[in-house]
């Protein structure tokens, strides 16, 4: 069984890049409680969620000399 923790960001797999991006609040089994920006929390099945990568802003560069 997939787990996440409380506050991570993520997206239903099956829309990739281009969905919606959720935070977890809590999960119950396979069921995780996520809410989305805008409008009231869902409950998604884990299997159909992957966690989203960072935003842009919050990605650490590194370069080589």
């Amino acid at each position: 069984m997939t787990t996440f923790q409380k506050n991570d960001t993520v997206r239903i797999t099956s829309k990739g890049a281009l969905g919606d991006e959720y935070t977890v609040v809590g999960q119950v089994g396979n069921q995780v409680i996520c809410q989305p920006s805008a409008g009231p929390e869902e409950h998604i099945a884990a299997d159909k969620l992957e966690l989203a990568p960072p935003p842009r802003s919050q990605l650490i560069v590194t370069t080589r000399l």
